[in-house]
């Protein structure tokens, strides 16, 4: 009997609720610059530097406030999500991302970011991918919604 190697192993596990809650524990950690002296998470950033413009703010008063509503608790991921929750946790992250990116990546501000910021993006399109999504960014919208990979 062969034993297989650990990628061989690894290759064959996939576990929706853990990358989500991986991405989740992302957007929780402190991965933004601020200041020389001062790192935020993207929730944080978000909540004080874009969601008060964000034009899809309607009257939630930060990230958090709106997640309430769509049923999402940003600190504890449950174990038995519908694979519509799932999504719509996904879409939710992916505004928070679109958001933070645009004011991280605007040319006059000095905001720094940490690996695990990118790893967050790449996490989040990695689940997508697996889920046979992908993200439709309508920038004259201000958001980011999740469609269903079109099959050739």
């Amino acid at each position: 009997m062969s034993r297989k190697n650990i990628f061989e192993l690894l290759k064959k596990k996939w576990n929706t609720i853990e990358e989500l809650r991986r991405i989740y524990t992302l957007l929780n950690t402190k991965c933004i610059q601020v200041s020389s002296t001062k790192d935020e998470s993207v929730f944080e950033f978000v909540n004080n530097y874009c969601f008060y413009d964000w034009k899809n703010r309607n009257s939630y008063l930060n990230a958090q406030d709106m997640a309430v509503d769509l049923k999402i608790n940003i600190d504890k991921i449950p174990s038995n999500l519908s694979k519509k929750s799932i999504v719509t946790h996904l879409e939710f992250a992916s505004n928070i991302i679109m958001l933070c990116d645009n004011q991280l990546f605007e040319d006059e501000n000095d905001f720094k970011y940490y690996p695990e910021y990118r790893i967050l993006d790449e996490n989040l399109n990695r689940t997508l991918d697996y889920l046979h999504y992908q993200l439709a960014e309508l920038k004259d919208e201000e958001k980011v919604i999740i469609i269903k990979k079109e099959h050739l």
